[in-house]
């Protein structure tokens, strides 16, 4: 009886402990899912002749970003630095067909890069830079706390569970010995 008393307390501090722990996989779950899905999204695109890739960056609000810094990268390694026009447009001379990342500050882009008349039917002509911004609000020190910041190493998941785990403990005594004396 004692053992089963003691199991049903353990179970209502697990349970507990399950309800109050914030799952890990929810935290910034948009933003990853967004930038995961910009980043694996490869589009065909169609080079100009001489390998010209063209395009244009926009800002947010879907203004031409104009002097917007453009970078081609291609396995890893920067290839070359552009900078958009007033227009927000941008031109890369002497392309090869491949695969590419295509960034201008928050705007990326994947694409494969076909050789001047060899592009597939539904290849784009160009690339439009759209950065991704997730807007999420009330960024202050609750955020510092929930990653890592100024709390000498330890974060507030780590902190919340030994406490939780100290409290669970705690209660689990108070409710076997509350029993006991019953």
């Amino acid at each position: 009886m004692k053992l089963i008393k003691c199991l049903r307390g353990f179970a209502v501090a697990a349970a507990t402990f399950g309800i109050l722990l914030p799952h890990p996989a929810i935290t910034n779950a948009g933003e990853k899912s967004n930038a995961k899905r910009q980043l694996e999204t490869v589009r065909d695109l169609a080079l100009g002749a001489g390998g010209v890739l063209k395009g244009q960056a926009i800002n947010k609000d879907g203004v031409p970003d104009a002097g917007a810094t453009v970078s081609v990268i291609q396995d890893g390694e920067t290839i070359t630095m552009v900078k958009a026009d007033e227009k927000g447009g941008f031109a890369v001379a002497g392309m090869t067909g491949g695969v590419y990342g295509i960034t201008s500050g928050k705007a990326t882009g994947v694409v494969r890069a076909w050789a001047h008349r060899t592009a597939p039917p539904a290849a784009s002509q160009g690339i439009l830079l759209v950065p991704n911004d997730l807007t999420v609000r009330g960024q202050g020190n609750l955020h510092d706390l929930i990653h890592n910041h100024n709390l000498g190493g330890l974060s507030l998941g780590q902190i919340g569970l030994g406490g939780l785990l100290v409290l669970g403990l705690i209660g689990t005594i108070v409710a076997v010995t509350l029993d006991d004396a019953s």
